[in-house]
């Protein structure tokens, strides 16, 4: 997805922030899908009608506008007019994989991004290189009682 592009969402969830103001808010869930081309009818269909309105209006145009507008309203600063990272840094090395792109999305969107590091495994007890011993059970039918 790109930005400018029209997306489709289904499963928001609607949810006020405040109690004071009662503004809502749209919140995206582990069942919230993101397309850019639908497979349900009703998305389709609400999906074109949105494209054939803005045809003929500057797409470019609506999105600044909308940035904007956005800007000005949440208090969020702009990080698209921030200059690019320098081919030095130690992310270079990464460039391309799935962990450059997501913190190249956040810097996008605002965030800093949270330096990369391992993940250190400190092992202190030899239980957990040992094999997995499943429980053992006893056939034990009904009317059959537990030797003791």
């Amino acid at each position: 997805m790109a930005e400018g592009s029209v997306i489709s969402c289904s499963n928001l969830q609607w949810r006020s922030v405040s109690n004071q103001r009662k503004i809502p808010s749209v919140f995206a869930s582990e069942i919230t899908s993101f397309s850019l081309n639908p497979k349900e009818t009703h998305l389709q269909q609400s999906v074109a009608e949105l494209k054939s309105k803005i045809v003929d209006k500057d797409v470019e145009d609506l999105v600044h506008q909308a940035r904007t507008h956005i800007l000005q309203t949440s208090g969020f600063r702009d990080s698209s007019s921030s200059p690019a990272p320098s081919s030095s840094s130690p992310l270079s090395s990464v460039r391309g994989t799935p962990a450059h792109k997501k913190l190249k999305l956040m810097s996008r969107i605002g965030e800093d991004a949270p330096p990369l590091s391992p993940i250190p495994l400190i092992v202190t007890t030899r239980h957990v290189f040992q094999n997995f011993k499943s429980p053992c059970r006893t056939p034990l039918g009904p009317g059959k009682s537990k030797p003791s």
